[in-house]
């Protein structure tokens, strides 16, 4: 008689044990899921992003690209448009609400047509110095320009970016330029003019439209701190056709 109310009094001890361990367990399996992400979460916050996306900028068909989580249920969505190759960004969405995105930034300020254009003619000038075998420095360093004289601080609207503008390298609706520096031991005009023209030779050659050209050749025996100051030649921005 007495092992059955002792039985009867330890049935409740073992069901608060018990509910205690499965109360552990979930908030451990919650504290988990929070630091590394779970299934679920990460598939509502994809779904909800491409809603947000589709009914914000309609008519687009989003395509999700790429999902990266960081920890208290964050998740960082970018999605890419069916219709406009320009039209990529990402979404951050916490908690399953759409906190922020970054389409002004990326979209609206035309920072990845730039970004596009500026890749595919960074390869063709590449290929057209190898093409003709441009190296005056042994590893010739270039950048490309974009915006015509007085349009600093220009918008990329104004200097002739549009959304999905089609790349052309022979005629692109926005002026070119392109920058040359390296070291010499004889840093001068007589081989800047000739960089001068045999660059402009080179992306004739491979019909590439480039507005204006510039040469900076540094003095390789001279000490770091003075190599961009006392020891260079540069010729500044100099129209293609002033170039022989």
């Amino acid at each position: 008689m007495k092992n059955n109310k002792a039985a009867a009094r330890s049935r409740p001890r073992r069901r608060l044990a018990a509910a205690a361990g499965i109360a552990l367990l979930v908030v451990l399996g919650l504290f988990a899921a929070s630091l590394l992400g779970d299934p679920l979460s990460r598939a509502y916050s994809v779904h909800h992003a491409v809603d947000y996306a589709n009914e914000t900028w309609p008519g687009q068909d989003f395509q999700v690209t790429e999902v990266s989580f960081s920890p208290g249920w964050s998740y960082q969505v970018t999605v890419q448009s069916s219709t406009s190759q320009d039209t990529h960004f990402s979404l951050r969405v916490e908690l399953g609400v759409v906190r922020s995105t970054d389409y002004a930034s990326q979209v609206e300020t035309l920072n990845n047509t730039r970004s596009r254009i500026d890749a595919a003619l960074t390869a063709d000038v590449r290929a057209a110095m190898e093409a003709a075998g441009f190296a005056p420095f042994g590893a010739t360093d270039f950048a490309i320009g974009y915006g015509g004289e007085g349009q600093e601080g220009a918008t990329l609207a104004e200097q002739g970016f549009a959304l999905d503008m089609p790349y052309d390298k022979a005629n692109l609706p926005v002026e070119v330029s392109l920058e040359i520096f390296g070291f010499d031991n004889q840093p001068g005009q007589e081989l800047g003019q000739q960089i001068l023209h045999d660059a402009k030779a080179a992306m004739e050659a491979a019909g590439i439209r480039i507005d204006r050209y510039s040469v900076d050749i540094y003095d390789a025996h001279a000490p770091y701190e003075k190599s961009s100051t006392d020891n260079t030649w540069s010729s500044g921005q100099v129209p293609a056709d002033q170039i022989p």
